[in-house]
């Protein structure tokens, strides 16, 4: 979890942000579990 996240309300999170993040969760998920939760 990001700063902007734990700092944020969820609804507040622009859609760009969304997708990026999901964008990320992709790749990260199969790179790495350990750089996914850190």
């Amino acid at each position: 979890m990001s700063c902007l996240e734990a700092t944020s309300s969820p609804a507040l999170i622009p859609r760009e942000e969304v997708s990026k993040k999901r964008r990320e969760k992709k790749t990260q998920r199969l790179s790495n579990e350990a750089e996914y939760y850190w």
